[in-house]
C-alpha cells in the first residue's frame, strides 16, 4: 500500500490534505522529485524488508516508474529478495514493448511511467483495478494531476477528474493534452475450455498463498459469511496462522461462536461512543468516495457514512496493534459468484441477473458489478480505510487467474449452490456460515 502525486507543473502545490492523506498510505519512505518542469512524490510502505525508494529512473528507457500495490510475479521472490520495484524496473528495461511488460505481471497494482523524452506518461491498472487512481485536468491553467486520492487534485482550478478504468494501459501526451494510447491488457472473454471444481480450488489456494506477506503477522477479518469464512478456514488449513478478529454483534452469534472455538478468533465489542468517535477519525483521516457515483441503486451514499467502515476500521487497527500490516478481504465474491442473488430471485436491489449464471457466460459479460458497480465502490472503501492506517488490503476473490477458472466451470456448477463453487466448498469443509445474508454493519447491538 503506498500512494503518489504527480503534477505537471512544479509551481502548483498539492493541499495539505492531500499531502496527509497519501502520506497515511505510505508511512516508511517519501520521495518528492521535480524533473522536467513536473513534479513527483511518493510515500512507500515496505511489507517485504527489502524496499527501493520511489521514483526510480530506467537510464535505457529514460523515464521515471512509480507505482502503488503489490506484484505476486514468483521471480519477485525467487530472484529479487521481495523487492518488487527491481523486479519492475528490469522488466520494462528489458521486454520488447511496455505493454509486454505490463502483460506479464502478476498483482494488485497501478503503475505509472514517466517518459522525459515524450512528456508523456502512460498509466497501468492491474485486472480490477484494485488501487485507487485518478486524473485531473484543469484547461484553465493547462495542468494535469494524477494520484492515489481524488484529493491531489484539490489545488487545480476547475478541474475535469476521472477515474482509470481496470484492466488498461493509458498514455497521456502532457505536452499536446490528450490520450494516445488507451490498450486493454488482458482478454477476459477468451475463456479457455470448461474446468473443474477441482482446479478452481487449486487456483483459490494459490490466490490465497501468493498474497502472503513475507514480513509481519497477517489479518484476517472474520464475519459469519461465506467469504470470510472460506478465506479464514482455508489460511488455517493450509498453516498460514494469521489473526482472526471479528465483530460478533454484527453477525449470526452462533455460527461466530463455532468460528472461534475452531479458529481463535478474537472478537471486539463497540459501544456507542466508539462507533461515534471512530466516525470522527474517519471524518478526518479517511478519504471520503461516493458509492453511488458508482452504483446508483446503493442506500449508502459514500464511505464516510457507512456503518461497514466504522467496523473495517475497528478490526484492522486491532489487528495493526497485534502486528498485522496485511489483510484479506474478502470483496468480489458477492460480485462475481451470486452478484447479490441466486437462482433468479435477487437479494439486493443492485443485482444485474439474480445470480443464474446462463450457459453461455459471454452473453452476460461483463455484468455491471464484476468491474465496476458495488465492485468499485466497496473496493474503495477497503483501501481507502486500510490505507488510513498505513496498512495494505489483498483479496484473494479478485486474483485474475481465479475469476478465468470460474468463468470457464459449467453452469451447473455455478448454479448448484449459492455462490456456485464458494457454496460447494464451504459445505464439503463443513465450515459454519449464516443462514441469512447479514451485511456488515458496525451499528447493530451496540453497547450503551
Amino acid at each position: 500500500m503506498c500512494s503518489f502525486l504527480f503534477i505537471t507543473s512544479v509551481a502548483k502545490s498539492f493541499s495539505a490534505k492531500a499531502d496527509y492523506l497519501h502520506s497515511l498510505r505510505g508511512p516508511d519512505a517519501v520521495e518528492t522529485i521535480s524533473i522536467n518542469g513536473r513534479k513527483i512524490v511518493h510515500n512507500l510502505l515496505s511489507l517485504n524488508g527489502s524496499f527501493t525508494t520511489q521514483p526510480i529512473y530506467s537510464n535505457s528507457q529514460d523515464c521515471m516508474i512509480f507505482f502503488n500495490g503489490e506484484l505476486y510475479n514468483k521471480e519477485v521472490f525467487s530472484n529479487y529478495n521481495g523487492n518488487d520495484t527491481l523486479f519492475l524496473l528490469d522488466l520494462i528495461e528489458n521486454c520488447p514493448t511496455l505493454y509486454d511488460a505490463i502483460h506479464f505481471l502478476d498483482g494488485e497494482f497501478v503503475i505509472c511511467i514517466y517518459s522525459l523524452a515524450k512528456d508523456s506518461i502512460t498509466i497501468a491498472t492491474d485486472f480490477f483495478r484494485t488501487k485507487p487512481v485518478s486524473i485531473g485536468y484543469s484547461s484553465k491553467e493547462d495542468v494535469w494531476s494524477i494520484s492515489t486520492y481524488t484529493s491531489g487534485s484539490d489545488t487545480l482550478i476547475d478541474p475535469l477528474i476521472c477515474d482509470v478504468p481496470e484492466n488498461r494501459m493509458i498514455e497521456i501526451d502532457l505536452s499536446a493534452n490528450r490520450i494516445i494510447k488507451n490498450t486493454i491488457i488482458h482478454n477476459y472473454r477468451q475463456i479457455s475450455a470448461e474446468t473443474t471444481f477441482t482446479k478452481w480450488t487449486e487456483a483459490f489456494d494459490s490466490a490465497i498463498l501468493k498474497r502472503k506477506p513475507q514480513s509481519g503477522r497477517l489479518l484476517i477479518p472474520v464475519s459469519s459469511g461465506f467469504d470470510s469464512g472460506l478465506i479464514a478456514y482455508r489460511t488455517h488449513q493450509l498453516g498460514m496462522k494469521p489473526v482472526y478478529i471479528g465483530i460478533p454483534s454484527c453477525e449470526d452469534k452462533e455460527v461466530m461462536q463455532r468460528r472461534q472455538e475452531d479458529l481463535g478468533v478474537s472478537f471486539l465489542s463497540l459501544s456507542q461512543s466508539d462507533y461515534i468517535s471512530s466516525l470522527e477519525w474517519i471524518s478526518t483521516h479517511v478519504e471520503d468516495c461516493s458509492y453511488t457515483k458508482h452504483q446508483p441503486l446503493l442506500d449508502i451514499k459514500s464511505v464516510h457514512q457507512d456503518p461497514g467502515t466504522v467496523g473495517l476500521f475497528n478490526v484492522l487497527l486491532q489487528g495493526k496493534q497485534m502486528g498485522c500490516r496485511v489483510s484479506y478481504s474478502g470483496q468480489g465474491a458477492d460480485e462475481i459468484y451470486s452478484d447479490y442473488g441466486f437462482q433468479g430471485k435477487p437479494l439486493a436491489n443492485v443485482s444485474s441477473f439474480a445470480g443464474k449464471f446462463p450457459n453461455d457466460i459471454h452473453s452476460i459479460l461483463p455484468w455491471k458489478n464484476l468491474f465496476r458497480g458495488t465492485q468499485r465502490a466497496y473496493l474503495m472503501k477497503d483501501e481507502h480505510v486500510a490505507g488510513s492506517l498505513g496498512m495494505e488490503s489483498r483479496y484473494p476473490f479478485l486474483d485474475r487467474n481465479l475469476l478465468m477458472c470460474f468463468l470457464a466451470l459449467p453452469s451447473s456448477i455455478k448454479n448448484s449452490t449459492y455462490k456456485g463453487p464458494i457454496g460447494r466448498w464451504v459445505s464439503e469443509l463443513g465450515i459454519p456460515v449464516a443462514s441469512v445474508k447479514l451485511g456488515f454493519s458496525a451499528n447493530r447491538d451496540l453497547r450503551s
